[in-house]
């Protein structure tokens, strides 16, 4: 067996078990050390090592509902529809959206924030700066005197 034919065996057994590939190769060389390794395969087709790349996982994200929104929903059935039609209308999961009306469910009084939100799903009104007002028109008179 000459050197040639035992660096061959070699390369390939090496490439077999570090990538797990069984085919033919080329190899490019440079003062000694691998610099590529190019799989002959098929014609015009496009090969990758197994384990090369990690699966993109985006679409586990969808199924789950995001943490915004698992807050909002199961108090109120009313709440529960707007925030169905609040994602219906919205970019993408509809996050952006979801943590703008849980900061105002947060931030404004319980009983005007459900009167408001209960107006603005019969006037189908899904823009949260509108809806804001309508929350502060609802606490305007309660907490306070702007008479």
């Amino acid at each position: 067996m000459g050197v040639v034919t035992f660096c061959r065996l070699f390369q390939q057994s090496l490439l077999e078990n570090q990538t797990g590939w069984v085919g033919d190769f080329e190899v490019a060389t440079s003062g000694g050390f691998w610099v590529a390794i190019r799989v002959l395969d098929k014609r015009d087709t496009r090969t990758t090592v197994p384990g090369h790349h990690v699966p993109i996982r985006r679409k586990k994200d969808a199924r789950v509902p995001s943490k915004e929104e698992q807050l909002l929903v199961g108090n109120d059935a009313v709440l529960d529809a707007y925030v169905a039609e609040l994602k219906k209308r919205s970019h993408g999961r509809g996050v952006v959206k979801l943590r703008r009306l849980l900061h105002l469910q947060r931030t404004y009084p319980g009983e005007p924030f459900l009167k408001a939100v209960r107006q603005a799903l019969k006037y189908r009104l899904f823009d949260l700066s509108r809806l804001e007002n309508i929350i502060l028109d609802y606490t305007a008179g309660d907490f306070f005197d702007l008479s």
